[in-house]
This record gives structure tokens, sequence and C-alpha cells, in this order.
């Protein structure tokens, strides 16, 4: 039934998105051939006559012209002359400088990567709620560049087949879990849930489509679950280190070590709003060997000079100036689950001294979150606060608070 459930799912969302089998996706470090531009009346017009952010040549004859006419073409080896749809990625603000040759029977598409730069370190904890249970601890290092649509993996990700602009992003997360007492190992305890904790690396790309108002996310992961994620190591240092604090009992009853790999799309699609506030659907599918589940919800923010919500290139100069910008916003989701590593072991090593079995597993889990963040020219900081339903038999209402640290380059 899971199976299905991913399928159908992952189906509704493709189809919804559009989406095209045979497809090529071109950078614009291609090199050029060193011929002039033609000369003509046409060869100096402005890039802002052919608007990056929604412009769809549907008639390749006229694409092909056009591209003739106006911008020295790539070298012909570089596209076969087959019946394909070609999408085209330009850094955010630059012209058509480098172009492609294309034929009559090929169709163009252009998309936007984003040119800002952002580093966010992010810190989640239970202390934020007095509680030292379930999700205790998490931390995370992420990277947003234009640099990373060059990554291998990048190729590896689902197309957004329209104009969209495109934010490639790296990141490293470290997560850990508890019983609900820290003071008794879970196995004594009886119906609790385990000790575990995981170390990922992850690769995502986000699409913007400011025409349509649907946002296309994306993410690759791959890491470890169990002690080689330190996450025991790491606990259990902090603990000593507060002379307030006991020791925690049980690590040694952790999910053992395993591997991660897995795949996560999402798409939120605008409903409603203005430029100040927006409402929106969300639908998520994740699968994989941590986490196995489908989320639908809604999302609600509202705030000052929100830029980064925005697609247009005229909007996002003239916006990119305010010195100060302000968000606030609150998430709803409900999730069907149909595998959680961190609760029942690793799918390939089950030797393990303790894990909760699917029976003994909630299938539906109720989340939400509310935060706000605020932005100074390059620096940003988010505040955030999460709560979620039990998700085992006997398990209890959990929160936990988060702090982000944004520093944007462009």
């Amino acid at each position: 039934m899971k199976l299905i459930y991913l399928v159908l799912f992952s189906g509704f969302l493709l189809f919804g998105c559009s989406m095209h089998p045979k497809e090529i996706v071109v950078s614009t470090n291609q090199k050029t051939s060193k011929q002039p531009k033609p000369g003509n009346t046409n060869s100096s017009r402005l890039a802002k006559e052919f608007p990056l952010q929604s412009n769809v040549l549907s008639k390749p004859t006229a694409a092909k012209r056009f591209i003739q006419e106006s911008t020295p073409l790539c070298i012909k080896e570089t596209i076969k002359p087959i019946d394909r749809r070609i999408i085209l990625e330009l850094p955010e603000g630059e012209s058509l400088k480098k172009q492609i040759n294309i034929t009559d029977n090929q169709s163009f598409i252009i998309q936007r990567i984003k040119a800002e730069s952002c580093f966010s370190l992010t810190f989640e904890n239970d202390i934020f709620d007095m509680t030292d249970r379930y999700y205790t601890n998490g931390l995370r290092f992420e990277w947003s560049s234009p640099s990373v649509a060059h990554s291998p993996v990048s190729r590896l990700m689902l197309s957004y087949g329209h104009p969209a602009t495109n934010t490639y992003s790296v990141y490293l997360t470290q997560n850990m879990y508890t019983p609900i007492s820290t003071k008794i190992p879970p196995a004594l305890s009886g119906n609790d849930r385990p000790y575990s904790a995981y170390m990922i690396l992850g690769h995502r790309k986000e699409s913007t489509d400011a025409t349509r108002q649907l946002k296309f996310t994306n993410d690759i992961i791959l890491g470890v679950i169990g002690s080689y994620s330190l996450g025991s190591l790491m606990q259990q240092g902090v603990h000593k280190s507060l002379p307030t604090n006991d020791p925690p009992l049980g690590w040694e009853t952790q999910i053992s070590n395993d591997v991660i790999a897995g795949y996560r799309l999402q798409v939120e699609k605008n409903i409603t709003g203005g430029n100040q506030w927006q409402a929106a659907l969300l639908a998520a599918a994740e699968a994989g060997t941590l986490y196995d589940n489908l989320m639908a919800g809604f999302r609600i923010e509202a705030g000052k000079n929100m830029f980064y919500r925005n697609n247009q290139s005229v909007e996002t100069i003239k916006q990119s100036k305010q010195k100060v910008k302000l968000h606030a916003y609150f998430q709803g989701e409900s999730r069907i689950i149909g595998y959680d590593a961190t609760l029942q072991g690793g799918m390939f090593n089950h030797n393990n001294i303790y894990t909760l079995t699917k029976d003994e597993i909630d299938l539906f889990v109720l989340k939400a979150e509310t935060g706000f963040s605020v932005r100074y020219l390059q620096y940003g900081l988010e505040l955030g606060q999460t709560i979620i339903s039990p998700e085992y038999t006997g398990g209890r209402i959990h929160k936990w608070g988060r702090i982000t640290l944004n520093l944007y380059f462009r």
C-alpha cells in the first residue's frame, strides 16, 4: 500500500507540473564561436525586450530567427538536431550573450539561476521548551549558490518544464532522538522511542514560477544512521560539560549503523494573497531508507519586502534595495507514515537492540510550525517554534524551537 501511495502521488505531481521525459538542460558555460554578430538593426536589442522570467518561444522558427539575428551561436555539436525540449538556465540578470542553435522541431524554454548566495546555520533543540526527549537536537549547515548548479548531482534532479527561477543548495544535517527520559534506557522503560541519530548530506533544487504561482522543490540525500553519525558522542559531551545535567543513559542501545539514501519532492501552490501576504497549499512525497511518507498541508505568510518570494527580475532588483525585510509564517501539515528509520531501524541492518514495530507507530502525524525572520542588508535571523503530535502508541506531543543565522552574498 505504501508503494502504491508513493507511485500515485509522484505521478500526480509530475503530471501537474507538465513534465516532459525528453529534455535537455543547457548551461550557459558552453563555449561559443568567435564569429561576430550579424550586422543588422536587431543585433543591439536589449535583454529587457526578451524577458527571462516568463517568456516561452513556442514557435521554434521564430526562436531560431531571433537567436541567429541577436546572439552568437554555440557549436552545433552541442545539441543534436532531434525533437526535444531545450531548457536554458541563465544567471539571474545576465543577458542572452551566450545562446544555442536550435532547429525547427525544438521548443525553447528559459530559466534563471538565482544570483544571490547564502550561508545558513540552523540550531534546533527542545531546550527552548524545557524538555529533553524525542527530537532533542538538530544542527544544519547550508550553502545556496549559483555554483551548486554545476554539481554532477544537479543532473539527477527533476527539471521543472516552465520558465522559473532556480535556487541550488547543499546542506549537512545532524539530528538526534532520545526516549522520553534519558535517565532510563528505553529497553527497560517499555514502550518508548529508541535512541537514534543520523547525519546526511543533501542536495536541493528549488524552482519558483511566478507566473503560475508555483514552487517545485526536490532533494536528494545520502548519509548514515547510527553511531557513525556522532550523535551520541555530541549529546554525551554536552551533558558532561554542564554540571547541572546528568549523563544520558542508554545510547549503547541506539539504532545500529546503516546507510541512508532518499529522495523528496514537494510542490507549493499559492492560492491567494498579494504583495504583503500569501496563502499556499503544500503536497510532498518522500521515499528512501530514512523516511517513506506522504504529506499535505498549507502555509500562510506575511511580510514587508518579501522579495525572495517573487520571481520577477524588476521586482527583485527594486526590493533588494530595501535595507530591512520582515517575514512571518504559519505552516500546518499532516503526514501518512509508511516507514521511519529513527523508530524502526535501518532497512539493511536489522541487528538492533531496541526498536519499535510498524504496529506501534502512528500512521497519521500532525505537525505545525510558526516563526518569523528579519533581514538587515546581508544579515538575517530566523526564529521558529514547532509542535508535533505523538509519533508512536503511548507517545506524547512534542515541541522544539529553532534559530537560524543567515549571511547573504551577491
